[in-house]
């Protein structure tokens, strides 16, 4: 049994690496880096192939939560104390809702009066990422609970660091909401552009954010900064871990492994929000002096 950990763990490993290096190669080849762009940063481009809706979203949190709760299932029947399981599943069930009720993903939402007025096309262009991040998404809320399982069947015992992990993903679940409902209010309403516009043709508002987390950390996207601070939450719980002779580590290798693969592809992703910020709203923006991801460090 102790093999097949060990077998699967390293797995793990591999599978995470493999997912973080092509986060860092997007960061420096310009096609792979449009496969990863959606949403807003695709404001005033063509059409492209491969695109899906990015109310798709949801499917991620969907499968998430299959596999977590057939994970934590699978641990309660071999008397093994899912905490990990558990506190991602109240992040995968959150991310849902606010997939359902809190997000506008555009075209998932416009009617036929909408369409009838003339801006459901440009819903439809902002609101959609790539086929490839997509599959990168499924690919992770499959990997993550199946990573958190074998975190939790490896822990000893339950130390501080069961608090502190239950405290740090509370609070970047809690700011990481705040953020989005921020984002949601925000956005949630049409305008009429200028003159350069044909008449009746409107598009998605996007506005920079000036409250809350945006202007305490001074960073373009700090829900991916929450986003982080929730894994790390979970790398923290994987303490004390009975490891493998082969590393001896205090937390399983697979774990880390998970949240370098988050905090690099985040990275990325908040480098491109950044310069869609300064490109959108040019001097306004960077006379804001904020860094992309991490207070005070530019990225």
């Amino acid at each position: 049994f102790k093999m097949d950990r060990y077998l699967l763990e390293t797995a793990l490993v591999a599978f995470w690496v493999l997912m973080l290096t092509g986060a860092m190669l997007s960061a420096i080849l310009p096609d792979l880096e449009a496969c990863a762009e959606h949403g807003k940063r695709l404001v005033g481009r063509a059409e492209l192939p491969l695109r899906v809706p990015k109310r798709w979203f949801s499917h991620f949190y969907a499968l998430g939560l299959l596999v977590n709760t057939g994970a934590c299932i699978w641990m309660l029947q071999n008397a093994y104390k899912p905490f990990s399981g558990v506190l991602f599943e109240l992040h995968l069930a959150r991310r849902l809702a606010e997939c359902q009720f809190l997000h506008d993903f555009g075209g998932s939402k416009v009617t036929k009066g909408t369409y009838l007025r003339g801006y459901s096309r440009s819903y439809s262009l902002c609101l959609k990422m790539h086929v490839l991040g997509y599959v990168v998404g499924l690919l992770h809320y499959l990997g993550a609970p199946v990573t958190l399982a074998v975190a939790d069947v490896l822990r000893e015992r339950f130390t501080w660091a069961a608090l502190a992990a239950v405290a740090v993903v509370m609070l970047g679940s809690a700011g990481q909401w705040h953020c989005h409902w921020v984002l949601a209010e925000g956005k949630g309403t049409e305008k009429k552009e200028g003159e350069e516009k044909e008449k009746g043709e409107r598009e998605k508002r996007y506005f920079l954010p000036r409250e809350g987390l945006w202007e305490f950390l001074a960073v373009s996207s700090p829900h991916y900064l929450c986003e982080i601070g929730i894994y790390t939450g979970l790398l923290i719980g994987s303490y004390p871990s009975t490891g493998f002779s082969e590393t001896r580590l205090a937390v399983p290798l697979s774990s880390i492994a998970m949240t370098l693969w988050v905090l690099g592809n985040l990275a990325v992703v908040a480098r491109s929000t950044h310069k869609w910020y300064a490109e959108r709203f040019g001097s306004t923006y960077t006379a804001l002096q904020r860094t992309s991801l991490v207070p005070g460090v530019p990225l």
